[in-house]
């Protein structure tokens, strides 16, 4: 016998069967209430046609309370094309419901537990054609955003997208700010923080992200000369608290830069001065652990620098050893590419890494003017920018022409609008393949 719902059951029974009792099995104290379950994962943010997805359900009882139990009968209906859909049960109270898109097209997805629909669903799911990387940026770049003078944004070095992928956050390092972008418009909105010590301000923010927990939304800034991070309610300006302090121990910080957030709650956070990552908690705004040390070789760090979360779940970290290394959820090396160099696959200060919806992984190679894309394996795929892929710097516009005798000289004026990508030190990646990417030097976000 199955009771969908928490009951109590009262009845006289014999003092001859008592000891029959556990023969017959047991009434579990809270059954799976599918009102108050959860779903989230990749599949329920981004599809690709072609490309195998999954996202989780957790099962809670009526009291909000997680199971850890399975055994729930968890089925899938979808409307679309999809095959290999696959629901398991990881004995654990979630449940992870896979599938491969075959169409770009709109579609959606209900998820019943026990007969009933889970909360949040129905669902409409969007499912967008693969990427052409080989084709991004070659017919340069769509617009730029800001000014050269750097009265917009000055040595901003950070910027990500809000789960909606409406706004874009930037980290004004400049500034001593924090920047809020209507993303499709590419106007400024709202701006918070000013220099200081105090909570909520900053002294050069370098790195920002958003964590997103169900209906629970907040940013997470690194305050590189406050040697700590601020975590704000939502996309700010509402502070909710500060950690870190300046020191080695665990939970302080030295210099910290890049930060990237997990499906968990859990940020990244890029120790530069201490050469490894540390982890806290944006929910529970807790420390968590910490993994990495000083050195070259395989899961050690020279001056981590960025940091990104990919849909697996795994860990990339840029560094001063100017490559990219790979982890899993728990901190422990996969693999790593790159090494100093002007060709393709390697990098001269790799400032910035993100991942789009395929996984591919985007790294802004900062001192070779360029942004290098690769495949979730860590294979070149393409580049843009300045620097080719042997290394050969792109050809300058002419000198003006020698003057005739008696003539004045002609004088080249630089328009700074016209210049080409400097030093990228930060890029954004939407669903729909919009760009933004960071430049450091022009004080301007590079749209394509």
């Amino acid at each position: 016998m199955i009771l969908a719902t928490d009951a109590v059951i009262t009845f006289e029974i014999d003092e001859d069967i008592l000891e029959k009792i556990p023969e017959l099995g047991s009434v579990g104290e809270a059954s799976t209430y599918p009102d108050k379950c959860t779903a989230a994962g990749p599949a329920l943010v981004a599809l690709k046609e072609g490309r195998p997805s999954f996202f989780w359900v957790s099962a809670y009882d009526r009291t909000s309370e997680r199971r850890v139990k399975g055994g729930d009968d968890v089925q899938i209906v979808m409307s679309g094309s999809f095959a290999d859909q696959k629901v398991e049960d990881m004995k654990d109270g979630r449940y992870k419901i896979s599938f491969k898109p075959e169409v770009a097209e709109e579609a959606s997805c209900e998820v019943t537990i026990n007969g009933e629909t889970a909360a949040g669903f129905p669902q409409s799911l969007t499912v967008r054609p693969p990427t052409e990387y080989t084709s991004i940026a070659l017919e340069g770049e769509k617009t730029r955003l800001g000014s050269s003078d750097g009265s917009m944004m000055q040595s901003s070095a950070s910027a990500v997208l809000d789960p909606t992928n409406e706004l874009c956050l930037l980290a004004d390092g400049g500034n001593h700010r924090v920047q809020v972008y209507d993303f499709v418009k590419g106007e400024a909105l709202e701006s918070y923080g000013k220099i200081g010590k105090q909570p909520g301000q900053f002294r050069c923010p370098s790195g920002v992200c958003i964590v997103q927990q169900l209906n629970t939304v907040r940013t997470v800034v690194t305050d590189m000369l406050n040697h700590r991070i601020h975590i704000f309610e939502g996309t700010g300006p509402k502070l909710l608290k500060t950690l870190g302090s300046k020191g080695g121990g665990d939970g302080q910080l030295l210099f910290p830069r890049g930060c990237a957030a997990n499906e968990d709650g859990e940020v990244f956070v890029c120790d530069q001065g201490n050469h490894r990552i540390v982890v806290f908690n944006a929910i529970t705004m807790t420390y968590v652990r910490k993994f990495g040390t000083r050195g070259q070789a395989a899961g050690q760090f020279n001056t981590p620098l960025s940091v990104t979360v990919d849909l697996d779940q795994r860990i990339l970290v840029t560094d001063k050893n100017h490559r990219v290394q790979v982890f899993d959820k728990d901190g422990a090396v996969l693999f790593q590419f790159g090494s100093k160099g002007r060709k393709k696959e390697q990098f001269n200060y790799p400032a910035a890494v993100a991942v789009d919806d395929e996984s591919h992984i985007f790294v802004c190679d900062t001192n070779n003017s360029r942004v290098q894309v690769f495949s979730p394996e860590g294979k070149f795929v393409h580049l843009w920018g300045q620097v080719d892929e042997k290394g050969k710097r792109a050809a300058e516009d002419p000198p003006p022409p020698e003057p005739e005798e008696g003539d004045d000289p002609v004088v080249k004026e630089e328009d700074p609008t016209k210049l080409k990508m400097q030093k990228p030190m930060g890029i954004a990646l939407a669903r729909d393949g919009t760009i933004w990417v960071i430049d450091h030097d022009l004080n301007q976000i590079l749209v394509y």
